[in-house]
């Protein structure tokens, strides 16, 4: 399968979102989710980064991760960085119910 055949068809998967006037979107990557070690590097913008997600989420904004959300090539354990940060999984669940997360 040609690189044009794989991108066809990853495009066609794709979902299509509205982007009008009155849509609302925030845009977070590479945030970069660790295990709360002093390798974790979101550990030093948890708060702001908490306070941000309760302000769009009440605010009626859709979020999109575009990317590295989690450091998965350094702690291979997903279960662990959902412990350690797990008021921003909870955030994150909010906006998965309303269907507001991609």
């Amino acid at each position: 399968m040609s690189y044009y055949s794989r991108l066809q068809k990853a495009f066609e998967g794709a979902p299509v979102l509205p982007l009008n006037n009155c849509t609302k979107y925030v845009l977070f990557s590479d945030c970069h989710r660790g295990v709360g070690g002093s390798n974790d590097n979101f550990v030093k913008n948890q708060t702001l980064y908490v306070a941000a997600l309760k302000h769009y989420l009440k605010a009626g904004y859709t979020y999109i991760e575009l990317g590295d959300g989690d450091e998965l090539w350094e702690n291979r354990s997903m279960k662990q960085i959902i412990e350690i940060h797990n008021d921003v999984f909870y955030l994150l669940s909010l906006f998965h119910r309303q269907n507001r997360l991609y």
